[in-house]
């Protein structure tokens, strides 16, 4: 493997540990891991993650592996020491091990692990606020948006009557706003968007004031209110960009890019796409760029430019699976693939990717597709409404 391949693949995993620990940011990430002793400017990390260079010290890989370890996203030897040797040292030794891998740390991994799985049949929801920063992410990502519901509710109730005001703004805007968007039920997601962006006006919180209006630009665009949308996407995007938040900043972007599209506004539709893409692959992105290419994918079937289409289709799949992620993409990739077929007279190709987006359906607790507003379906209705999938006997 070349120098360069070597820190591609450093920066992916890097990534994928990060955001499976919990950190919704560069930034949150650089303040967890002063508590280890290592502090860097923000631009340090976010090299490691485009892939631009990987850590010079072993020094400082031991306590970014411990830090990953405490927040589960290392749970073995062999994860640990994939990790270091991407970077170029090796494994790690007898005695870094023992220091790493002691008994109390097994335990505190057993017991997470527990806790993610058994996480309804705890008794006092305070376990859910202690844990919730790794909690939310790991059961949205992993698509356990059944329990995530069960417990969110849960955790909302208690901390409304405990006021905890930082907590909650998070929980309704990142997790539970978002679910209900996802699960179609846009007057809840609304409500629960409003709430957040309220509660992080009243702590002069720009980062969650940013959040909760990208996520209500998301509840207006399935609503086809897209001057509304619009607008709360330019302002949300004004605050991430002038805050540092890069990543957010190029999810607002690619949502302003499927605004313009479903409101008619191609050239600007195409453009914001492409920069959307730029900003997403230059930050190594993985997510962000799934989702862009499922965009592009139903972009490029409206306008029957079916081979390119495919390829953002399969490309999106193949990231999510890469990354281990089921949020709700691959109902849409493959109904896309499936339309594609169709379209071009392969019924029983077509039968397979409408089956499989079924299944993810079932799988995701999303029951019905007639009366859902997301991007592909209103993107792609006039194609759906003709097609096999749609007009089934099982979604009637």
């Amino acid at each position: 493997m070349s120098s360069r391949e070597k820190t591609k693949e450093f920066a992916e995993l890097f990534w994928h540990l990060r955001t499976r620990s919990g950190f919704r940011s560069i930034r949150e990430f650089s303040f967890a891991l002063a508590d280890y002793g290592i502090v860097f400017d923000e631009s340090t990390y976010t090299r490691w993650q485009r892939g631009d260079r990987i850590p010079q010290l072993r020094s400082t890989l031991i306590a970014i592996i411990r830090c990953f370890i405490d927040h589960n996203s290392i749970q073995t030897l062999e994860d640990a020491n994939a990790f270091l040797q991407l970077a170029g040292y090796g494994w790690l030794s007898d005695k870094e091990q023992k220091e790493l891998f002691t008994p109390s740390t097994s335990m505190h991994k057993s017991t997470a692990h527990d806790l993610h799985e058994n996480i309804v049949n705890l008794v006092h929801p305070k376990i859910l606020e202690k844990h919730w920063n790794q909690l939310g992410p790991t059961l949205w990502h992993t698509g356990r948006w059944k329990k995530l519901r069960t417990i969110g509710s849960k955790l909302y109730t208690y901390l409304q009557q405990n006021n905890n005001q930082h907590l909650l703004a998070r929980l309704c805007i990142q997790e539970l706003s978002w679910l209900y968007y996802w699960q179609d039920d846009i007057d809840q997601a609304l409500s629960l968007s409003k709430e957040g962006l309220t509660i992080a006006k009243d702590n002069h919180d720009l980062f969650y004031t940013a959040y909760a209006k990208q996520r209500l630009g998301k509840v207006y665009q399935a609503k086809k209110a897209y001057k509304e949308s619009t607008e709360l996407f330019l302002d949300s995007l004004k605050v991430f960009q002038a805050i540092g938040e890069d990543e957010r900043a190029g999810d607002t972007l690619t949502y302003l890019a499927e605004t313009y599209w479903l409101s008619g506004e191609k050239q600007k539709a195409v453009e914001s796409f492409y920069e959307a893409l730029l900003t997403a692959e230059s930050l190594n992105d993985l997510p962000q760029v799934a989702i862009i290419s499922s965009d592009l994918g139903g972009y490029m079937t409206t306008h029957q430019q079916f081979e390119h289409a495919e390829e953002y289709f399969h490309r999106s799949i193949h990231i999510a699976k890469q990354i281990g992620r089921r949020t709700g993409g691959d109902i849409w990739n493959n109904i896309g693939l499936g339309l594609i077929q169709e379209r071009q007279h392969k019924q029983k190709n077509a039968s397979v990717y409408f089956q499989k987006a079924q299944n993810e359906m079932e799988h995701l607790g999303i029951t019905d597709i007639h009366h859902k507003n997301g991007v592909l379906m209103n993107g792609l209705r006039k194609e759906l409404q003709v097609s096999l999938f749609y007009n089934k006997p099982s979604h009637s």
